[in-house]
């Protein structure tokens, strides 16, 4: 490695450091008892971050939240800012700022309909289009979904799968001789999830 080269590596690497130490990161958990988590992984990014304050006008470049819940996650698609966390939101995606969802909420889905399942599944679609970025609860970028779900019972039901909505799944394996009822295939295909039996 020549001089140049080592000169160019930590020029960059200082005018970086810059960069992250001017961000102003907030953090802002739906769920207040994950406020301490979300605040604590947003002060990875450069050692600092601060509660999100719905009513001020600043919410600054970098927003994390523990999750969306799914009475607002049509609000921010469809850009209804009827609240103060929705209209600090949509002001920041119209800025350009990071939107960092951690998780998933925990709202509980085995009695609803496939087409409202189909719904979320646009709704979030449409976010990750604006820019928002969907982080499983591990930190890590969710790309592409789990490759595999194995299911050992003898009928696949709509309740197996909806039992599996907060799961990213691609693929439902299930044994030979597993009935697939009609109500759990077409909720399969509205999730966006193939159901295929093993080869043995």
């Amino acid at each position: 490695m020549t001089l140049k080269q080592l000169v160019l590596i930590v020029s960059e690497a200082v005018e970086r450091a810059i960069i992250l130490s001017r961000l102003k990161v907030t953090a802002f958990a739906f769920d207040k008892a994950n406020t301490d988590k979300t605040l604590e992984t947003a002060r990875i990014v450069n050692g600092t971050a601060h509660e999100l304050n719905p009513q001020s006008n600043d919410g600054g470049d970098v927003l994390f939240l523990d999750c969306i819940p799914l009475e607002y996650l049509p609000k921010l698609a469809l850009g209804i800012g009827d609240e103060p966390i929705c209209r600090q939101i949509l002001a920041m995606v119209a800025q350009g700022k990071t939107i960092l969802v951690l998780g998933k909420s925990k709202d509980d889905l085995s009695n609803a309909p496939a087409a409202c399942i189909e719904l979320i599944g646009v709704y979030r679609r449409f976010l990750k289009f604006c820019g928002y970025v969907f982080l499983d609860s591990d930190g890590a970028f969710v790309n592409t979904r789990t490759a595999q779900c194995h299911f050992n019972g003898s009928v696949l039901s709509r309740g197996d799968l909806l039992s599996r909505a907060n799961v990213d799944i691609k693929e439902i394996i299930v044994k030979p001789d597993c009935v697939i009822t009609t109500l759990a295939a077409d909720t399969a295909r509205s999730m966006n999830i193939t159901v295929r039996k093993q080869i043995l």
